[in-house]
């Protein structure tokens, strides 16, 4: 097994007890690191979705059903990823390092549509974004308590790290947020493609993406959120 299988199986169920994807954390540091984060978020998801459903904290039917929405349609991001990391990064970065990222952005939640079909999907408490966040080591997380109705937050995989995906309520649809922990190219863009917007935010030592359809003022949502208030008049990036 290698690294990115294993990190395809740990988004997939972070608490496998597969005897290969152990064998592999012990083999390899990095991964076991990876691994030791995403099942810290687990455990802690585990108890809020059960502390807010009033049931025990081990009950397979509210815990898995919720979990259900909100890893899905993982495997084809994944692909979608690989496919730009081999056919898109070796020529973005040399010049166009915001125009790729924001771009990256559209293509991850294109790669997902059901994310997006958020009719009759309950809200998420803020505070399970906000535990994600922290267990990613997100140092300036988005004001999420400010801001709209969550309606998904799932770990996802993104610029070769783990991230967040958080999908909340727009003015014309729903809006995505990507929270990139590391991202020290990030710079503040806006740019179009496939009936989509991203504006690209550096935050902290990382980035968030926010993504929606075109129209959606997505800079009015960033300053809600708490992110640079210069996105608010930020030009189109061609």
């Amino acid at each position: 097994m290698d690294c990115d299988e294993f990190r395809r199986r740990l988004l997939t169920d972070p608490m496998d007890s597969d005897p290969e994807l152990r064998g592999h954390a012990r083999r390899c540091p990095p991964c076991a690191a990876e691994a030791k984060q995403a099942l810290a978020f687990e455990v802690a998801l585990r108890r809020e979705l059960a502390a807010a459903a009033g049931r025990p904290e081990g009950d397979a039917t509210t815990v898995h059903g919720r979990r259900r929405w909100l890893l899905l349609g993982l495997l084809p991001l994944l692909v979608a990823l690989v496919w730009w990391v081999s056919q898109v990064a070796p020529t973005s970065f040399a010049g166009r390092a915001r125009e790729s990222l924001g771009h990256m952005a559209i293509a991850h939640v294109q790669a997902e549509p059901d994310l997006l079909d958020t009719a009759g999907q309950p809200a998420v408490p803020a505070r399970i974004a906000t535990l994600l966040l922290d267990t990613l080591g997100v140092d300036e997380p988005p004001l999420l308590d400010a801001g709209p109705t969550l309606r998904h937050v799932g770990r996802c995989r993104m610029a070769k790290q783990d991230g967040a995906h958080l999908v909340m309520d727009g003015r014309r649809g729903p809006v995505a947020a990507l929270v990139i922990p590391a991202s020290p190219r990030a710079r503040l863009a806006r740019v179009r493609a496939g009936g989509f917007e991203a504006l690209l935010l550096p935050r902290g030592a990382g980035a968030v993406a926010l993504v929606g359809h075109q129209g959606e003022p997505l800079g009015a949502l960033a300053v809600r959120l708490g992110l640079d208030p210069r996105a608010s008049g930020m030009p189109l990036w061609p």
